[in-house]
């Protein structure tokens, strides 16, 4: 008891010295002078703990070889760490203490663990490590993003009863219907896949419908009256089908895209006359938009190489509510500790960079779904684990960009490919990872 005393006044002692400091502020810097590129990487991952947010921070160690000769890195020299704070991802941050590094090899190989008290880190709040190197320049740069936010207890799981696997589950947003595909390999490897409607209630489906025997990808139109899904293809040459399908009566209208269009996701525009695409593959994106009434397919933006800075990175993509632009994710770094991806709103008509929800270094926010009131904004980002690519989900107000984490039960790994989606404006469909994507299950959540 007396320990745990002394801890908690030493933390609060160390609070009141460290909030009256300045850190260095690694967005202030300029590149070429401030950046020590051979600092020993660190990797930080945090945790809450009763009344405290626990934050590790581990040093890369000696590399272990299997056969000789073995080379180990030669580091920079590692001064000490700086555990700043703030409240807002823009600043300002406030230096609330320094882990001094040892020289020896030994010292500098040591992982230092800090306790951040509730009351300090209560709100959503950034914690933000900056490795410094003994001549004072910046070398690496971790934040971590977290709140003491209550758990989210309003879970149903959506119970899917088929024998083959499923692979792909959304809602119908005018009506309690899912649209699902399921698969199945043959003794050639080949994926079967069928794709099925049903009507939904309390995590339960009845009134199963096959849609087409081997069709994937099923995308309801926001006013659930069009279903978009793609049709199997026997070779990569031959055209991409698309098939838009009325619910109503049934109709199917087949649409052959290009070839060579590797789509990585697609979105129904509010209207439902347009579905624009990401395309994506090993060299660049790029945004397209398809009119369904003429079967007109034009881009959006240029040839995006994602690699490089500003390119448009491989994911989920919405529209928004007034259907003037698409929200991607976007990557924006000049130099290896400013590697971030943030949410970038891109107009329809010109492909021009609207504006942005940049974030920090080594954040990767994706999969970005807006409300049907067009008030918020639902994504995945690493901001909670980034050292771990552990992903939680996040809504942004779009007037205040205040953000509010909804945090989930222990276990709960959300796969980081599958866009939350909007059922209604108090519930999000959302997939927990299973092991491999492919087993996904998926719950409904309310907010």
């Amino acid at each position: 008891m007396t320990r745990t005393v002394l801890i908690l006044l030493s933390l609060v002692l160390v609070f009141m010295v460290g909030c009256n400091r300045t850190g260095i502020d690694p967005t202030l810097l300029q590149p070429e002078l401030a950046i020590e590129e051979g600092l020993r990487p660190i990797t930080v991952n945090s945790q809450t703990v009763r009344d405290q947010l626990l934050i590790d921070i581990s040093p890369q160690g000696s590399i272990v070889c299997c056969c000789a000769p073995c080379l180990q890195p030669t580091y920079a020299l590692t001064d000490r760490y700086e555990i700043q704070i703030s409240s807002a991802e823009s600043g300002p941050y406030r230096l609330y203490t320094t882990i001094k590094s040892g020289n020896s090899e030994q010292e500098q190989q040591k992982a230092h663990s800090i306790a951040l008290p509730k009351d300090l880190v209560s709100q959503p709040s950034i914690v933000r490590v900056v490795a410094v190197s003994k001549k004072g320049k910046v070398g690496q740069v971790k934040a971590i993003m977290n709140s003491f936010s209550p758990e989210i207890k309003a879970i149903t799981e959506v119970v899917v009863n088929e024998k083959d696997k499923l692979w792909s589950l959304n809602f119908n947003p005018a009506k309690p219907q899912v649209v699902y595909a399921t698969y199945v390999q043959d003794a050639s490897h080949n994926i079967i896949a069928t794709l099925r409607v049903a009507d939904y209630a309390q995590g339960k489906l009845s009134n199963v419908q096959v849609i087409n025997p081997s069709g994937y990808g099923g995308l309801f139109s926001k006013d659930g009256k069009l279903l978009a899904y793609f049709q199997p293809r026997t070779t990569d040459d031959l055209p991409r089908l698309l098939v838009i399908r009325e619910m109503e009566t049934g109709l199917n209208r087949t649409l052959r895209l290009p070839a060579n269009l590797w789509i990585g996701s697609m979105a129904w525009s509010p209207d439902g006359q347009h579905i624009a695409f990401l395309e994506q593959n090993n060299e660049y994106t790029r945004l397209w938009k398809l009119t369904i009434s003429t079967e007109k397919l034009e881009p959006i933006t240029a040839v995006m190489p994602y690699k490089e800075p500003g390119g448009l990175w491989q994911g989920s993509i919405d529209w928004t509510p007034d259907g003037k632009a698409i929200i991607a994710t976007r990557s924006d770094h000049q130099t290896s500790i400013n590697r971030r991806f943030g949410l970038s709103m891109i107009s329809v008509a010109n492909g021009r960079i609207l504006s942005d929800f940049m974030t920090l270094p080594n954040w990767r926010d994706e999969s970005p779904s807006f409300s049907p009131d067009g008030k918020q904004i639902a994504f995945l980002s690493s901001r909670t684990g980034p050292s771990s690519n552990n992903y939680s989900l996040w809504l942004r107000d779009i007037a205040t960009n205040q953000l509010r984490h909804l945090r989930f039960p222990e276990g709960f790994q959300l796969s980081s490919i599958f866009q939350p989606h909007w059922i209604n404006g108090s519930q999000l469909l959302i997939a927990v990872y299973s092991g491999y994507t492919a087993q996904n299950r998926y719950y409904v959540v309310s907010i």
